[in-house]
């Protein structure tokens, strides 16, 4: 049987220009999705027809999500793609089942939780790239940094989106006692804008040498509205009591975080991009152990670093790239 879906999915790859379908958790204008759509068709370049469908799970609310992914599998029945994206946790967790129930190729990328937690194990059309945090080594770039020694105290803030469920759920996995050495680690996951303005604005007087500004996008007003990223991110650059660092590409700049060890969307998109060129040149899906993407970078805003009268370590500033 398992030999039958293997040659139904040699017999429907395309031997030109494919058909490509991307279902996007997100919505098309955040950073991290625009950042890995280049990345992916940086590797597969212009030939083929590449189209879109976002699910906008971080403005929605949950009740919709089951109406958007019906809206992308139909999209999905129109097209008859070659090839499909899904791209990050709330993709997946919708619509693996009904894919893994047909022949097309799927590539995740972008999850950071763990695949067997959504039923994918032995899914003969489905393998892709995970997402983790660069959580330890970004810890440690900020212990060396800061004017004061060491142990320190960190705050790490999500929103309460799925998707920081997840990565802080791994985190967690990774290091149970949340401690890096002798440095003490607080995670604190917030659904109003309010209560992260209330938790940024007090950070030094609760005795935190750092901030690291992780999930924003689903933080809501009091009116239930999510609140638009970047006044969230601007809000924390104005009001922030203590440095702040972070985990992803998009969050730095000169009205975001200081900078850190990153995970670059771009990069991570060509690690799709490179497992999808393999499955369209024929190579099975389930030939393809899911990759793991530890393509971290060092990233800084420069007038970060001298708001913040902060130095980069010499081993640091050799790799990083600097904005501004």
């Amino acid at each position: 049987m398992r030999a039958l879906v293997f040659l139904g999915l040699l017999l429907s790859l395309p031997t030109g220009a494919a058909n490509l379908l991307l279902i996007e958790s997100y919505h098309a204008e955040y950073p991290w999705d625009q950042s890995y759509k280049a990345g992916i068709r940086a590797i597969l370049g212009d030939k083929h027809q590449f189209h879109t469908f976002a699910l906008d799970t971080k403005r929605l609310p949950k009740a919709q999500f089951k109406i958007q992914a019906d809206s992308a599998w139909q999209r999905y029945l129109e097209l008859k793609p070659d090839l499909v994206f899904l791209a990050d946790d709330n993709a997946l967790m919708l619509l693996h089942e009904r894919f893994s129930q047909t022949q097309t190729p799927v590539v995740y990328l972008g999850i950071n939780g763990n695949p067997r937690d959504y039923g994918i194990k032995h899914t003969g059309n489905i393998t892709g790239v995970l997402e983790r945090p660069l959580f330890k080594r970004s810890l440690l770039m900020a212990q060396a940094m800061l004017p004061t020694q060491p142990p320190h105290k960190f705050l790490l803030l999500f929103d309460s989106g799925y998707t920081s469920d997840t990565a802080v759920a791994s985190i967690k996995k990774l290091n149970q006692n949340l401690m890096i050495g002798n440095n003490q680690i607080d995670i604190e996951q917030h659904q109003k804008f309010s209560s992260w303005q209330s938790s940024v604005s007090s950070a030094r007087e609760r005795g935190y040498d750092a901030v690291f500004v992780a999930l924003y996008q689903t933080l809501q007003d009091d009116k239930q509205q999510t609140v638009d990223e970047l006044q969230v991110a601007r809000w924390t650059h104005d009001n922030a009591t203590v440095p702040h660092f972070g985990f992803w590409h998009f969050s730095v700049g000169p009205e975001g975080n200081i900078g850190g060890y990153i995970l670059d969307g771009n990069k991570h998109g060509r690690i799709a991009g490179t497992i999808a060129k393999q499955i369209l040149a024929g190579k099975m899906p389930a030939e393809i152990f899911p990759k793991m993407d530890t393509s971290g970078a060092y990233l800084f805003s420069e007038s970060g670093l001298k708001r913040w009268q902060l130095s980069l370590p010499e081993r640091v500033r050799e790799q990083a790239e600097l904005v501004d």
